[in-house]
Formats: C-alpha cells, sequence, structure tokens
C-alpha cells in the first residue's frame, strides 16, 4: 500500500513503502494512555491492533476500546465477504495533551480496497475528536482543495472533499485521509493531506475549570492495583503516592473533574490526596473485624455466589473480552479472551450492575467475564 501525504506550502511528497506500528506506547503522564498490541489471525484477516488500558475513567476506556473493536469487526467482515487476505495495521500518531489520535492500516492483493482509518479520542472522557471540532465542513474541504491544486495541481468539486476521516499529528497537524480514487484516479493509494501548515495561529489552549469541591464523609475501600493518589482532584493533579488494594480509607469531601467523582482520602498512617471515584467507592460495604477491631472490606458483600450452580460450557462472543480478577469492571484485568473460545462456567456473581461468570480456561487459569460476552451452552 502505498501512501502519498501532501503537506500544503511545502511541495514534499513522502510515500511510505511499508507499514509502521507501535507494539506498546507506554503512557508518561496523566495526558497520555496505555496502548497494548493484540495480534489476531483469521481466515482472511493477519491483525495487529491497540487495546487502551491503565484509564482512571475506566467509563472512557470502554469507550474507546468499544470504538476500536467497531472498525475490527467492520474490516474482518468486508475482508471475508470479499474473500480478500487483509493485513492490518495500526499506528498511534499522537498520545499526548489528552489526544490519542491512531490509524489502522488494511491492506490486501486487491489494492482498490486498501483503507486507512483515523481515529481520533479524548482520553478524559472517551469521546471521538470530529473534524468539524477544528474546521467547518467547507473550509476543510477548500483547505484539501489547495492542496490537491498546489502539489498535483489537481482540481476537484470541493463535494468530493468533505470526509471526516483524519488524524492528528504530534505537532497537532489536522491530515484528511482520502481512500484510492476518491480525489484522482493520478495518484494510486491512499492520499493524505495537511489541512493545518498554513495556519498562522496555533491551535487554542485547552480551558482551565477548577472543579467544585463538596463536604462529604464515609468510610470507603480502594478496589484497584496501585491507584494513584492525587493532589489536585482531576487527572492533571500531581501524584503523591499510590495506594493498596482494599486499603481502608476515610472519605471527607468529593468533586467531579474530567468526567470523574473524585474523593479526598485519609489513609491510616494520616497521609490525604484525592483518588478517582472509580477505585474508591463509599457504597462498598465492610466489617469491623472481631479480633483486631480493624474495618476492612468485606469481598463477598456484593456476590451472589450460587453453590448449587452445575459447572455448564459457554462460549465467548466478542473480540478481544476481558478476564478480570473479581466480577467488577474495576478490578485488574488478567488476560483476553478470543470470540469463540470455549470455557467452563463455575459459578456466578453481580457487580457494578452487570452479570458475572467465573469460567475456566481449557489451560485451567480461571478469571471473571461478563455475562454478556459469555453464552452458556445446552448440557
Amino acid at each position: 500500500m502505498k501512501r502519498i501525504t501532501t503537506i500544503i506550502g511545502l511541495a514534499v511528497l513522502v510515500v511510505f513503502m511499508q507499514f509502521l506500528s507501535l507494539s506498546v506506547a507506554v503512557a508518561k503522564d496523566a495526558s497520555t494512555v496505555n496502548v497494548r498490541k493484540v495480534i489476531r489471525e483469521e481466515k482472511y484477516l493477519d491483525a495487529e491492533y491497540p487495546v487502551v488500558y491503565g484509564l482512571e475513567n475506566n467509563a472512557a476506556q470502554e469507550k474507546i476500546n468499544d470504538d476500536i473493536n467497531e472498525y475490527i469487526k467492520k474490516i474482518n467482515q468486508k475482508a471475508e465477504k470479499e474473500r480478500q487476505k487483509t493485513k492490518l495495521r495500526y499506528y498511534v500518531h499522537k498520545n499526548a495533551q489528552d489526544i490519542l489520535s491512531m490509524t489502522l492500516d488494511a491492506t490486501s492483493d486487491n489494492a482498490e480496497a486498501d483503507a486507512t482509518y483515523g481515529l481520533n479520542y479524548t482520553i478524559t472522557n472517551g469521546k471521538k475528536i470530529t473534524l468539524d471540532h477544528y474546521f467547518k465542513k467547507a473550509e476543510a474541504a477548500e483547505r484539501a482543495q489547495e492542496g490537491l491544486s498546489y502539489v498535483f495541481g489537481i482540481e476537484q468539486e470541493i463535494g468530493k472533499l468533505a470526509t471526516n476521516n483524519f488524524y492528528i499529528d504530534i505537532d497537532d497537524n489536522i491530515i484528511a485521509i482520502y481512500p484510492p480514487g476518491q480525489v484522482t484516479d493520478a495518484v494510486s493509494g491512499v492520499i493524505e493531506i495537511n489541512l493545518t501548515v498554513s495556519d498562522p495561529e496555533p491551535l487554542p489552549a485547552k480551558e482551565i475549570v477548577r472543579p467544585e469541591i463538596k463536604d462529604y464523609e464515609a468510610k470507603g475501600f480502594i478496589t484497584g492495583t496501585d491507584v494513584r493518589l492525587r493532589k489536585e482532584p482531576g487527572l492533571e493533579g500531581a501524584i503523591i503516592d499510590y495506594l493498596v488494594k482494599n486499603e481502608p480509607v476515610s472519605i471527607s469531601k468529593e468533586a467531579s473533574n474530567d468526567g470523574i467523582k473524585w474523593y479526598y482520602v485519609t489513609r491510616s498512617n494520616g497521609m490525604q490526596g484525592w483518588v478517582a471515584g472509580t477505585y474508591c467507592g463509599p457504597d462498598i460495604i465492610g466489617v469491623r473485624d472481631d479480633a483486631t477491631q480493624v474495618y476492612v472490606k468485606d469481598d463477598h458483600a456484593t456476590q451472589k455466589t450460587n453453590d448449587a450452580l452445575v459447572e455448564v460450557s459457554g462460549v465467548i462472543t466478542g473480540f478481544d473480552v476481558r478476564m478480570r480478577s473479581e466480577p467488577s469492571r474495576q478490578s485488574d484485568v488478567l488476560d483476553w479472551f478470543n470470540e469463540g473460545e470455549v470455557v467452563t462456567i463455575s459459578d456466578e456473581a453481580s457487580g457494578d450492575g452487570l452479570e458475572w461468570y467465573k469460567v475456566r480456561r481449557s489451560n485451567g487459569v480461571q478469571g471473571w467475564v461478563a455475562a454478556q460476552y459469555c453464552q452458556k451452552q445446552d448440557a
């Protein structure tokens, strides 16, 4: 697959003759995200694609991964329909300043079927970033026309240049993506046009919003491993320490910021700070140990174990479904299931408003999976 990158004003063409991919993009601060490479082989799909993990806002993380999975399904379905072996690779263009921007590159023996998909997300809330966040539809098309005219001498109808397929590079350039044949037959392969290289002004800075802080009194427990204790309630708050799973804390204040509820907690050693509500909650039930008189988390409080449950077989029904350590979306991710994988269901539980199955894989490894992604099989 050839990718033609047009840089307005510089007339530089860069032709990529091979795919670029990153196995893992490591999150270095609160404005970045961890990205893990998943390798998948299907009859018509050879795929390497990204999975986001480790976000404090679990809902944002789920939203991003669900959207990525929709693209994977779409590409796989297209490959199966056309019976074309397709190679899928990805590239992370920007992972900073609360923005994650990537492209998925799908290529096959049929060059006309090659495609590049731009995926752009706000890390704090998981929302997709669309091109109209930067340009009005007509303005984006006019900028694309300027690039085509400058480099190729091509005049194209503005209507054919309308797109919402783009990515953002590390310098905040907005790169529009056009599939083979959409704008011209004179150039083979995907065409990319930089829409912002001629901008005299940089993109506006993020508005700083101070969250409202309210008094709040309750007991709570930490539900994650190495949960960050922050100086301020927000993803940009300085990290002052890490909390231990099941650690009891006292909650005295609450605030909302970055789409997350935050609690101001006091540890048993007197240290104080803010923790994301995703990993600490006053509604987690605890009990006082009669021997030590210490208030501790009741691990079985939300679990409705069915002692009479007979082990049955189940089949995983989604792509890269998470295996968790506990029946909760806030628990540790132990591994990922493959679609169609057969497991043994040994227990059931409720947590986070979901039904969960405790399952055992063919290699003996056990964990929890959301019931919506595991179909029981008739005995």
